[in-house]
């Protein structure tokens, strides 16, 4: 007997949804792709080019996973996916708790992410995805675009734009808490 849960099989299908589309891969897949140069291009306009080369690797895998990731949680399938009736909502908030973005990059490149900017930004996060989860879903989409932008503003302050990894603030909000956490439209 059947308990209406679609089965996902494969990595691909567990991480984004097991009804994703040809079209929403190749989206997801494309936007993967070109966060990769965009990422690169970030780094060498700040001037910093005198990294190591598991550097360059880290932050051009977190590049594809923020871009990849912020395109796959506006997708349908993917909300349907996370948001399904048998998903507690604690899940949602444990996914953004394992995206240490944020300090692994003031680990790995502190002269482009302050340890302490890392910290609060990440705080930030995991404090608007819990409020999110806290508040009726009419609301979330709503109060997610005010977090994310209130905590992009406040991490502009800390960590410059300009900054090899200033963009990544952002990204990480906009696939947390614009994203992720903002269940399927209900009509």
């Amino acid at each position: 007997m059947s308990d209406g849960k679609p089965k996902a099989t494969g990595l691909w299908a567990r991480i984004v949804g097991p009804a994703t589309s040809r079209g929403e891969t190749a989206a997801i897949l494309a936007m993967m792709a070109l966060s990769v140069p965009l990422a690169a291009g970030a780094v060498i306009a700040s001037g910093t080019v005198g990294w190591r080369w598991w550097q360059w690797l880290i932050v051009l895998l977190l590049a594809a996973d923020l871009g990849g990731g912020v395109v796959a949680n506006a997708l349908p399938a993917t909300k349907r996916w996370y948001h399904a009736p048998w998903v507690p909502e604690w899940r949602h908030l444990s996914f953004a708790v394992i995206h240490l973005h944020l300090p692994l990059m003031a680990l790995l490149v502190p002269e482009a992410m302050p340890l302490q900017a890392a910290w609060l930004g990440y705080a930030w996060m995991i404090g608007g995805a819990a409020a999110l989860i806290a508040i009726p879903a009419r609301w979330r989409l709503a109060a997610a675009f005010v977090l994310t932008l209130a905590g992009t503003t406040l991490m502009a302050r800390l960590v410059p734009l300009d900054s090899a990894v200033g963009w990544m603030p952002l990204a990480l909000m906009l696939k947390i808490l614009a994203g992720h956490l903002i269940g399927p439209a209900r009509a």
